[in-house]
């Protein structure tokens, strides 16, 4: 497992879950835990430190799925986890998993021998859960395999057979996965909805840091007790995933006007990014410039399109990761994501997106000339409301284009923490911002001539 530098923190909840099940395992029953998260939630952390605080209750196993462009070689994970068990049994392995299951094994790990010809698959799956039975008999096992996105269909084969043969063996198998990684089409995706069935099978989703927690770990990474400014500056840049909280608390990244994203930071999140077409980079530049969320027919009216043009590069970059579709438009699946795009835009293409934003949310004029007056009781029209009105939450105003600011009025609603600025709502009595992070927070870091829904 990775190594780590500080307690962990705010995971009470989930460690406890773990705990239950490994409680559970002891005593005879079988469990399947899934840990899942976007990247850089703490997963490996989580993990890490359960397995460091049960060391002495189980044997404990760890295989590890590797990116290797979907062509690397089978039972990569499930190899790595079972060759210490492998080796230790030594000239025991026969009487274990018997003769059939032996020669099963030498395919798998060369070291027993020569294997001669290869054995089918059913009797290699027999064999590990075999040997996994032994290993059980003399303490409880906890078989870890990590970062099942990367999953080959070999090892996953061998899980699935797992969860349904192991009904009586104090075995736990815990897998980890990104979530955000795992979407139509993808091989592991069955097997997580065959487990959501399953009785014995439990899933820890990990949630982003809430403000509480971001101050704990803030005060941990640095040894003192953060000022409550600093806590929100960092917050909102960060949605309180843990390993960016990491790498921006040092540089100054919890401050106003804080620097530029370090280097290795900005590549890893523009990786999936940089995988797009040029089109679907094209709209991800475009969103960049216009905010965090932005309605679908302002998008496609920016880009001179017409809707449905559009929508197979969305679908692209939805499908990558890099966006998420919304009910009425589009928003980025972290506001560091749309930081990075944003430095990747050219003046000259952030200047045409201005005026294209311009243009499209002026309102048309009537007869003789002028622009349609506003009704006292109905106010400005939703276009000319958005092209007129600042972002929703002042305190988010620098991450906004200059551009953007300088266009922006001060004003006692502009101050407002809530609110919709497409339309205008009065603010709710009790502001998001202080609710759980459980769900996704937006951050209303948006230029004041896009038609967004910006809430902080």
């Amino acid at each position: 497992m990775r190594p780590h530098t500080v307690d962990l923190v705010a995971r009470d909840t989930e460690l406890a879950e773990l705990a239950a099940a490994l409680s559970e395992v002891a005593a005879g029953e079988p469990r399947t835990v899934v840990v899942g998260g976007e990247a850089g939630i703490g997963k490996t952390r989580l993990v890490t430190e359960f397995l460091e605080r049960h060391a002495r209750e189980a044997r404990v196993l760890v295989g590890r799925c590797v990116d290797l462009g979907g062509a690397g070689e089978a039972y990569t994970s499930i190899a790595g986890a079972l060759r210490p068990l492998a080796i230790e049994h030594g000239d025991e392995l026969r009487a274990v998993v018997g003769a059939g299951g032996h020669r099963a094994l030498q395919g798998l790990f060369p070291q027993l021998g020569d294997a001669g010809a290869p054995a089918a698959p059913g009797g290699l799956h027999e064999a590990i859960a075999l040997l996994l039975e032994a290993a059980a008999a003399d303490a409880p096992v906890v078989l870890v395999i990590e970062d099942l996105h990367w999953v080959d269909p070999a090892s996953l084969a061998v899980l699935r057979f797992l969860t349904r043969a192991l009904t009586d063996a104090r075995v736990l198998l815990l897998v980890s996965f990104r979530s955000d990684e795992i979407g139509r089409g993808h091989v592991a995706r069955p097997f997580l909805a065959e487990l959501a069935r399953d009785r014995r099978a439990r899933r820890v989703e990990l949630a982003r840091l809430d403000r509480r927690g971001t101050r704990l770990l803030m005060q941990a990474l640095t040894g003192a007790p953060p000022a409550e400014a600093e806590v929100d500056a960092l917050l909102e840049r960060t949605d309180g995933v843990p390993f960016y909280i990491e790498e921006l608390v040092d540089l100054d990244g919890c401050r106003d006007g804080a620097p530029q994203l370090p280097e290795g930071l900005r590549e890893l999140l523009l990786v999936r990014y940089e995988r797009l077409s040029e089109e679907a980079q094209r709209i991800a530049r475009h969103l960049a410039v216009g905010g965090v969320e932005v309605d679908h027919d302002l998008l496609a009216a920016v880009l001179r399109a017409e809707p449905d043009d559009i929508e197979p590069a969305i679908r692209e970059a939805v499908a990558s990761g890099v966006i998420l579709a919304t009910e009425t438009g589009y928003c980025f699946r972290h506001a560091l994501v749309r930081e990075a795009i944003l430095d990747d835009v050219l003046p000259g293409e952030r200047e045409r997106c201005t005026s294209a934003t311009r243009s499209s949310t002026r309102p048309a004029p009537v007869a003789g000339g002028r622009s349609p007056r506003p009704s006292p009781t109905t106010g400005p029209a939703p276009a000319t409301r958005a092209a007129r009105s600042p972002p929703g939450c002042a305190r988010c105003a620098r991450r906004a284009p200059r551009w953007a600011t300088r266009r922006r009025r001060s004003t006692p609603s502009a101050r407002s923490r809530c609110g919709t600025w497409s339309t205008i709502r009065r603010r709710p009595a009790a502001c998001p911002a202080s609710s759980s992070w459980g769900a996704r927070r937006r951050i209303c870091a948006t230029p004041a001539t896009w038609s967004v829904r910006s809430r902080c």
